[in-house]
C-alpha cells in the first residue's frame, strides 16, 4: 500500500502516477503529460523517473511491488458504464488477448459482463473501492469526460496542482494536446519509450455511449451494482 507521495522532491526525480482503472483514458493522458512535461514513459515496476499508470486499487498486493519514489499523482475516473463498454471492445482486440490476458474468452456482451468483467476484472482491480482506496494520498481527481471537453484546461489544472512551474510546460502544452488528438491516435497509434500502443486501443473518445451500446439487462444491473460509484463520482447527474 502506498502511504505517501514524495512531493518534497522535484517532479523529475521520481515517478508521476496516474491512478485509474483500465479504459478510463489513462494511456491518452499519460502521452499528453509526457509530451507536455518532456518526461519519459515508464511503469510502476521498474527503476527510473517518468509518467506511469497504476490500475490497481491501493489495497491490492500488486501495489506493494511498485518501485518508487512516487513524487506526484492524480486519480482519473470515468463513468463506470462507459468504462464497461470500452473494456468490452478492448478485450476483443488482438493486443489484449496476446499482451494483456491470453486467457480472456467470452461470447458476446452478456458473457463478457457477467462472467469475465464481474468475475475477474472487478475483484482483480478492486473496482468497488478503487477511487476511495487512495484517499490517504489526497490526490487531485480528474474526470475523463472533463478531459475530453477541454484537455488543455485540465492539464493546466493538473500541473498547477502539482506545483510545476508554468515555464516548464507552457510552451509545449498546445502541441502536446494536438499530437494526442483522438482522431490522430485512432489512425496512427503511438509509440514512445516503453509504450507501443496500437490504433485499436483508441476507439471513440466520447462519453455516454453506454446508452446506445449496453444491453438493457446489463445496464439495469450496472446501475444497481455500481450505484455507489456512480453517485460518489457524480455521474448520476448525467442521468437526469
Amino acid at each position: 500500500m502506498l502511504n505517501r507521495l514524495r512531493d518534497d522532491l522535484d517532479y523529475r526525480e521520481g515517478k508521476l502516477v496516474i491512478f485509474g482503472l483500465p479504459k478510463c483514458g489513462n494511456t491518452w493522458l499519460r502521452f499528453m503529460i509526457s509530451d507536455a512535461l518532456s518526461v519519459p514513459i515508464t511503469t510502476p515496476w521498474i527503476e527510473g523517473n517518468g509518467i506511469s499508470i497504476l490500475h490497481f486499487a491501493n489495497s491490492r498486493p500488486h501495489v506493494d511491488q511498485c518501485t518508487g519514489p512516487f513524487v506526484r499523482g492524480l486519480l482519473l475516473v470515468r463513468d463506470p458504464r462507459d468504462m464497461i463498454c470500452s473494456f468490452f471492445h478492448y478485450a476483443k482486440t488482438e493486443y489484449y488477448v496476446t499482451k494483456v490476458d491470453p486467457n480472456c474468452k467470452f461470447d458476446g456482451f452478456h458473457d463478457f459482463y457477467f462472467n469475465y468483467f464481474l468475475g475477474r476484472i472487478v475483484p482483480d482491480y478492486g473496482v468497488h473501492d478503487h477511487d476511495t482506496s487512495f484517499d490517504n494520498l489526497k490526490l487531485p481527481r480528474f474526470r475523463y469526460e472533463d478531459l475530453l471537453h477541454d484537455p488543455k484546461s485540465e492539464l493546466e489544472r493538473l500541473f498547477d496542482s502539482w506545483k510545476i512551474p508554468r515555464s516548464d510546460w507552457q510552451d509545449r502544452i498546445d502541441e502536446a494536446v494536438r499530437r494526442n488528438e483522438f482522431d490522430k491516435l485512432k489512425k496512427e497509434g503511438k509509440s514512445k519509450d516503453l509504450a507501443e500502443i496500437p490504433t485499436t486501443h483508441f476507439r471513440k473518445g466520447k462519453w455516454g455511449s453506454f446508452r446506445e451500446e449496453m444491453p438493457e439487462e446489463i445496464l439495469n444491473d450496472a446501475n444497481e451494482r455500481f450505484a455507489d460509484i456512480i453517485e460518489r463520482l457524480g455521474y448520476n447527474e448525467f442521468d437526469e
